[in-house]
């Protein structure tokens, strides 16, 4: 028998003796992190030998429990495992399961991938690895709910394409915090708002671009990208011009096709467009939509997606310290 699992990590039927709990509940894509187990066996204490882990259907209990630490807190009959910098590789699959076998049965709880719901509206909670000014997570919080949707998937974008940093500058020369390029800018109609624009930018290279903005020349009031308030507000405003094209219905009926939750659909689909460009990944949509991601053209934003929704589940929830 195996006992059935919810969507994050912890067995649904409260009613049986063995519970499993994973910290972080879902898993972490954009860096390498420690994972804990918890097994609660309500009737006995948990034992180690009683473990089972698998990877991807295969079982994997050996190699996985050879280097963990291991914790029995005998008065709350909880075994808890510990593995230390769990890397798991983007574009693979990552099927993880770890079940207890007990009086011939099997419990099992999967540990999930994270998830991004491009209209979830949590507060940003976590900000871990980071240390950004307090502003700015006021402003990201703020413009996305000012243009209606996740301030986390906002702030993954951040996190992904900047690291915080105001200055970042891309090979391609996309600039700031949200990394908006001269062509996306052109959606935006800078020219329109009267947001300073440095005409230089386009005849420099990339190396004389870096000098010139970490001398000071180009800054943040001759160049809005370099300003974080409006890289944030041009970012959120770049999501909502993708919502739209994506809305449009000669491009909903595309959207249609893709199996999925909708929400989460949506929220691959923007971000694939971001880091792309929407006409690749339309034209990857139209070729092959039940595989539409694993597209060649779309290796790279395949990597993107994974790495923001990463960030975007994992800094909606509260740290583990939090929840005492």
């Amino acid at each position: 028998m195996i006992s059935k699992t919810s969507t994050d990590g912890e067995a649904t039927n409260k009613t049986t003796p063995v519970q499993i709990r994973f910290l972080p509940k879902r898993q972490i894509l954009h860096d390498k992190s420690d994972l804990v187990v918890e097994i609660h066996d309500k009737e006995d204490i948990p034992s180690l030998a009683n473990v089972q882990v698998f990877f991807n259907s295969i079982d994997v209990t050996s190699t996985f429990l050879k280097n963990v630490e291991v914790k029995n807190r005998i008065k709350e009959k909880i075994l808890e495992i510990e593995f230390k910098n769990v890397r798991l590789k983007l574009l693979d699959e990552n099927q993880i399961k770890v079940g207890y076998k007990k009086n011939q049965s099997l419990y099992a709880s999967q540990f999930y991938a994270p998830t991004c719901d491009f209209f979830e509206n949590k507060p940003i909670n976590n900000i871990q690895g980071f240390r950004p000014p307090n502003e700015y997570i006021l402003w990201l919080s703020e413009i996305a709910k000012q243009q209606k949707f996740n301030p986390n998937l906002l702030t993954g974008i951040v996190a992904q394409e900047s690291g915080f940093n105001p200055n970042a500058i891309s090979w391609a020369k996309a600039i700031g915090l949200t990394q908006i390029t001269q062509i996306a800018e052109e959606q935006l109609r800078v020219e329109e708002k009267k947001w300073p624009q440095s005409r230089e930018i386009s005849s420099l290279n990339i190396v004389e671009l870096k000098q010139k903005i970490s001398s000071g020349e180009i800054n943040r009031d001759n160049e809005w990208r370099l300003n974080p308030q409006k890289s944030i507000q041009g970012g959120a405003e770049y999501i909502r011009y993708l919502y739209t094209y994506w809305n449009l219905e000669e491009n909903k009926i595309w959207l249609a096709k893709l199996t999925g939750e909708p929400n989460i659909i949506l929220s691959q689909v923007i971000l694939a467009s971001y880091n792309s460009g929407p006409s690749r990944v339309k034209n990857a949509i139209i070729d092959n939509p039940k595989d539409w991601i694993k597209n060649p053209e779309l290796k790279e934003a395949n990597k993107y997606i994974q790495r923001v929704f990463s960030y975007c589940y994992h800094f909606s929830e509260r740290s583990v310290s939090d929840d005492g």
